[in-house]
């Protein structure tokens, strides 16, 4: 495809659940997951079959409320280390050896120690197996953040001169186009339902009540009676059949025979439509809606 294309579905996801990490595999490595509770496990790929465009996925781990969703996953191999970085700042650093290989549903084990209202943000591979360690006797971790702060106010002590008022203006008045595409790639069956069936409901309530209201409109000016005159004139006592349609309770039973006509056709009809949309949606990628805030 061009660089301007949409792209197709990649997989479907249930509820509020988001992609967290894409690898490139290889049949000799492990999925490495850690959750938030600071619990860690790995997986043999090969445990992981292969599924067609368009799946839900695998389960990965076996997840608790106690030990927090999942932070981060990696491919890993054998004798790589995995860095995590800790809300409160610290990184624990450890090899992906010191976590035994499970199945993919179990819960894993403990990979770092939190503090109460600590958690895990993300994980990386180590990529610098061999620095060394500060002469101050702190840890890696901390010599690495406290490095990122000494180049954060060398940068902050080069910076320029702040913009002046005028320029602040003028890059303000300047408006910020923004644009959103939003693809409509799946319309959940059981939603589709209730909302078809609450549409035709309204529908046949409007059928049966404009039934009964026409019927009495037409009664108060003498509509109906002046048919009634002009059936017994034409038909004699042979019309008894056709005014009896015309009595009110036969109208009304009409209108109510209809109004649940169009409660379960356009029911079935919502939730066929549904259908038929997800089922084009996995071969075209679903329609495509644009947004923007001129």
């Amino acid at each position: 495809m061009g660089r301007s294309t949409a792209g197709v579905i990649g997989m479907h996801f249930r509820g509020e659940d988001h992609l967290l990490s894409a690898s490139v595999i290889n049949d000799e490595g492990f999925v490495f997951v850690v959750t938030e509770g600071g619990y860690a496990k790995r997986t043999a790929v090969e445990q992981y079959r292969a599924q067609q465009r368009g799946g839900l996925g695998i389960k990965v781990a076996k997840l608790s409320d106690t030990r927090g969703g999942l932070a981060g996953a990696l491919i890993v191999g054998e004798d790589d280390e995995v860095l995590v970085v800790l809300e409160s700042g610290k990184v624990v650093r450890s090899g992906v050896s010191e976590v035994p290989a499970k199945g993919r549903d179990t819960m894993g084990v403990v990979f770092a120690r939190l503090d109460e209202e600590d958690k895990i943000l993300g994980i990386a591979r180590n990529s610098e197996r061999d620095f060394a360690q500060p002469d101050d006797g702190s840890s890696v971790g901390e010599a690495e953040i406290d490095a990122a702060a000494d180049r954060e106010r060398a940068h902050t002590m080069t910076d320029p001169m702040p913009p002046t008022e005028a320029t602040r203006s003028a890059s303000s008045s300047r408006p910020v186009v923004k644009q959103v595409r939003l693809n409509l790639v799946y319309i959940d069956l059981w939603s589709a339902v209730k909302v078809s069936s609450l549409v035709s409901t309204a529908v046949a309530i409007s059928v049966f009540l404009s039934v009964i209201l026409t019927w009495l409109l037409l009664n108060t000016v003498g509509v109906i009676g002046a048919l009634e005159g002009v059936i017994g004139d034409i038909l004699g006592e042979g019309g008894g059949a056709l005014l009896a349609l015309l009595d009110f309770g036969q109208v009304a039973l009409l209108g109510f025979v209809g109004a649940l006509i169009n409660l379960v056709s356009l029911t079935v009809l919502g939730s066929l439509g549904a259908l038929l949309y997800n089922l084009i949606a996995r071969m075209t990628g679903g329609l495509s809606v644009g947004f923007t805030n001129t």
